[in-house]
């Protein structure tokens, strides 16, 4: 394959937020947008996964430089979003909850 098409592919997966080769797969078997941009070629993951592995220091290079050319296009802000992604389970038993006659009862 040409390395156009892998190019396209990772492209395509981070701006969709598709990491996982498998799932790269996936979708240039299901999405029509994804086969027209890779003119109905579709890679098997493994040969996905293999470019990533191969070209690691090229990819962080790229989307270093696919990132700072949306900054200039303006079409991000560049802003640094932190997300917490704690679990954590709720436990809402009788003797638990409270509601405002529960709280008078006890005042």
């Amino acid at each position: 394959f040409d390395t156009k098409v892998f190019l396209k592919i990772y492209l395509y997966g981070y701006l969709n937020g598709i990491r996982s080769s498998r799932r790269l797969e996936k979708e240039c078997l299901r999405n029509i947008e994804l086969q027209w941009l890779l003119e109905a070629i579709c890679p098997n993951y493994h040969t996905i996964a293999d470019f990533r592995k191969d070209n690691t220091k090229a990819l962080k290079q790229l989307f270093k430089l696919f990132v700072s050319f949306l900054k200039d296009a303006e079409l991000i802000a560049g802003e640094t979003i932190a997300i917490d992604g704690t679990k954590s389970r709720a436990h809402n038993s009788k003797k638990a909850n409270y509601n405002q006659k529960k709280i008078d009862k006890h005042l």
